[in-house]
């Protein structure tokens, strides 16, 4: 499993609708790569760094496919489309990189839908 991170530098004066990208963007990228592997996203709006001055980026959107090859088969056929995209929302350069997904763990998932999850903190060991 990858992940194409596409992270939007923070620069004064510059723009970027979040509505937009999440309701529209997102949802058009959904429907032109649905066939090519996409599995979902999480999109996060940066608002400070830990020491409180101004985040480098405005905004990081991870982006998860089932593999490599099929994330390069959707960009080759519909990445002109979603870039043609990009000046509704932003006049941001973003930074895309793609990466590995080589553990994931999220502590506080409780029971959506019927799943009881696999871990709960309260079950871990006492260190």
């Amino acid at each position: 499993m990858i992940k194409l991170c596409v992270q939007y530098p923070a620069a004064i004066g510059s723009f970027f609708d979040f509505d937009y990208y999440v309701d529209v963007h997102l949802r058009m990228s959904e429907k032109l790569l649905q066939d090519f592997g996409f599995e979902g996203y999480e999109v996060q709006r940066c608002t400070t760094t830990v020491g409180g001055d101004d985040p480098e980026f405005l905004c990081i959107a991870q982006l998860l496919f089932r593999d490599l090859d099929a994330l390069r088969r959707g960009m080759s056929e519909h990445g002109a489309a979603l870039s043609a995209d990009f000046a509704r929302y932003t006049d941001i350069e973003p930074v895309a990189t793609v990466t590995e997904v080589v553990a994931s763990r999220n502590f506080n998932t409780g029971t959506k839908k019927g799943v009881e999850p696999t871990f709960r903190v309260e079950d871990a060991p006492n260190y």
